[in-house]
């Protein structure tokens, strides 16, 4: 990656680390790696506190360096945290503990630098999805190929793109207080949609704002569970959304209950409809 600032600009003096730009234009042009135009906050090593070799297990017998490489949002990997380990027969089990977790690390990956794969193909023990506790392997985890997308710490735990800002969390500054936004216990990758409103966004739960879409399918009636109950029916604004077959003269009726929003349509038809409930106001 290089950055290019204008002629004019002067480099600090006195060997600091930093380069400070004010009120001055900049930009960032990518390298070979396919996070580009990227500024980014790269991964720690990771630190290995143990490994212990226990009875049973059919993992090969061999002596070896197995290694860890924290794997970061886009996919690259931090330097490896490498060590010997001995397996004897009747002995083939491994079990590597990590010191802690890497900052910004979406998982690891542990692979063996024994002669058993060539090429850029390492002996695959997994990946352990949380980080600072034990991974035990006892079985043969054979050969796999896993490379890098991205090398070395080049992959951010906190990074700004042409794709957006992505971090652990997302912080806002009042000039008093600040507000944190972070992902909750999340199991899968989710997206979260904007609805077409303007407003105040509330807490979760009963006293929440709902925003979502209803499809209704050559029948009259659509509803949406909400994912917890109002205290007493929300105010809600539905529109047919722009995917809608239905004509813009469509005729249809909405209510809401605390539990459910409901779209009626004057006769069996097939429509689209964009919603956002908000909470009662008396």
């Amino acid at each position: 990656m290089s950055i290019s600032l204008p002629s004019s600009y002067v480099l600090p003096t006195g060997g600091g680390q930093y380069v400070n730009v004010s009120a001055q234009p900049m930009s960032v042009t990518g390298g070979t790696q396919s996070n580009t135009n990227e500024f980014a906050v790269g991964l720690a090593q990771p630190v290995i506190s143990s490994v212990t070799i226990s009875q049973g297990g059919t993992f090969p017998v061999e002596s070896g360096i197995l290694c860890v490489n924290a794997v970061g949002w886009n996919e690259g990997w931090s330097a490896p945290a490498c060590i010997q380990f001995q397996t004897t027969s009747g002995n083939q089990t491994i079990t590597v503990t990590l010191a802690g977790p890497v900052q910004g690390a979406k998982g690891y990956i542990m692979y063996t630098g024994e002669g058993r794969c060539f090429g850029p193909g390492k002996g695959c023990i997994g990946q352990i999805t949380t980080a600072g506790t034990s991974y035990t392997q006892s079985t043969d985890p054979g050969c796999c190929s896993q490379i890098p997308t991205n090398n070395y710490p080049t992959d951010g735990s906190s990074w700004i793109s042409g794709n957006g800002v992505g971090g652990p969390q997302l912080t806002t500054y009042n000039g008093q207080y600040d507000d944190t936004i972070e992902p909750g216990g999340l199991t899968a990758n989710q997206t979260l949609t904007e609805p077409n409103a303007s407003g105040t966004i509330a807490l979760a739960g009963s006293s929440g704002i709902s925003a979502g879409s209803i499809s209704i399918s050559g029948a009259t009636i659509g509803i949406y569970k909400f994912l917890a109950p109002y205290s007493s029916a929300p105010d809600c604004v539905v529109s047919p959304s722009g995917t809608s077959t239905a004509p813009a003269s469509l005729t249809y009726d909405v209510s809401s209950s605390p539990k459910v929003v409901t779209v009626t349509l004057a006769s069996p038809g097939t429509a689209n409809f964009n919603f956002v409930c908000y909470p009662p106001t008396n």
